[in-house]
């Protein structure tokens, strides 16, 4: 395999720039900063977002059942940590009837506007929930 010459690899590197321009270079902490930021939604969908809180640590809450019943449960040389619990985001999402592809909708207007218009323009009682997730 025959690797290029320096001279081939700047008349490649000058073709690129000149094809991408100026402006194609983009420090890498507004691209970071860019790839955070949530597009606006485009289309005949309507999505409004919320969280919510987690619960505070009681002695009945939560992590405290949920680790009373694996030691129930479990055998007895077996221990676990059991996780803090977390805020949870959601989106409800849902059609948006008689709107363009293009139509951005009341993007500025409240998440309780959006649900209120989601509601109204739900024709069925079915909810699909979907559960993904990412780094913390």
């Amino acid at each position: 395999m025959v690797s290029p010459t320096k001279a081939q690899i700047e008349a490649v590197a000058q073709k690129i720039r000149t094809t991408l321009g100026a402006t194609a270079y983009i420090p890498l902490p507004e691209r970071q900063r860019m790839s955070l930021e949530e597009p606006p939604m485009k289309a005949s969908i309507w999505v409004s977002r919320t969280s919510f809180i987690a619960p505070k640590d009681e002695e009945d809450g939560i992590r405290h059942l949920l680790s009373q019943a694996i030691t129930t449960l479990g055998s007895q040389e077996a221990s676990i940590t059991v996780p803090a619990a977390c805020d949870i985001d959601v989106q409800w999402t849902g059609f948006k009837p008689s709107t363009d592809a293009g139509d951005l909708g009341p993007a500025l207007c409240s998440e309780k506007v959006k649900y209120d218009s989601l509601m109204k323009d739900t024709r069925t009682s079915m909810t699909v929930f979907f559960i993904y997730g990412g780094a913390l």
